[in-house]
């Protein structure tokens, strides 16, 4: 038993011309009938999505981790330059020039993979060259609904992790106006910095999801090297044989 990697449906073996039959797609199947080695080509070629997914989340990761670390050497200096004047030109200062760097450095991060992901991921193209390397038919139910899984999978990574950094700021904004400091002002702002980036984060989100669902994943769902002029008609003998 079999069933077409197109449609997903049972096929039927027709023994006239020794081949697979689907009597929804009314075709024969090449990577089922001509390809030995049907179905690999599917899996290493999501193989490389998966690989993309484990870049992307450890890239995520150290960018959130930069970040956590700038923003608790930006408040630190802060903190101790408001409070201890003895070190006014020594820890403090550079405590903060520690955090800039680390925050920006965490953005750059972030950017330069957002970046990378529109030139890849989003482009039509890319689908494309990516479908035709593949075997006819690879792109059957269950290897398209991975290949889908992987993509919101790669996205949720991405721009959950802009969120996360927004919810940092948004928490430490929150402690430092706890603390006795007169950094009331600052405070506030890592307040509104981290609402905003929470914002963009999930609008951009949703955004991306909406592009792929409209663009991308049509390519992933559609019949490879089927070809619409060819008229392929229903075999006759074995008709009613499924195997």
């Amino acid at each position: 038993m079999k069933y077409c990697p197109s449609c997903g449906k049972q096929m039927r073996f027709i023994s006239q011309y020794n081949q697979w039959f689907c009597d929804s797609c009314r075709d024969y199947p090449l990577s089922v009938n001509n390809n030995r080695n049907y179905g690999q080509s599917c899996i290493a070629k999501n193989s490389v999505l998966n690989m993309l997914l484990l870049i992307s989340g450890t890239l995520m990761f150290l960018s959130v981790s930069l970040f956590f670390i700038g923003i608790l050497f930006l408040n630190s200096g802060l903190y101790y330059l408001n409070v201890n004047y003895d070190y006014a030109w020594t820890s403090p200062y550079r405590d903060i020039y520690r955090g800039i760097w680390n925050i920006v450095f965490a953005f750059v991060i972030f950017i330069a993979l957002k970046i990378y992901l529109n030139s890849t991921v989003q482009k039509v193209n890319w689908w494309k060259k990516l479908q035709n390397e593949m075997a006819d038919g690879c792109y059957g139910v269950l290897a398209s609904n991975s290949m889908k899984k992987s993509v919101t999978s790669l996205y949720g990574i991405v721009y959950g992790g802009l969120v996360i950094m927004g919810i940092i700021s948004l928490g430490i904004g929150i402690f430092m106006v706890n603390l006795e400091t007169n950094l009331f002002i600052e405070s506030g702002f890592e307040i509104i910095i981290g609402i905003i980036v929470i914002f963009i984060g999930y609008q951009l989100y949703v955004q991306e999801i909406e592009n792929v669902s409209t663009k991308i994943f049509p390519i992933i769902s559609e019949q490879t090297k089927k070809k619409e002029e060819l008229k392929v008609e229903t075999p006759e003998e074995d008709k009613d044989t499924i195997c």
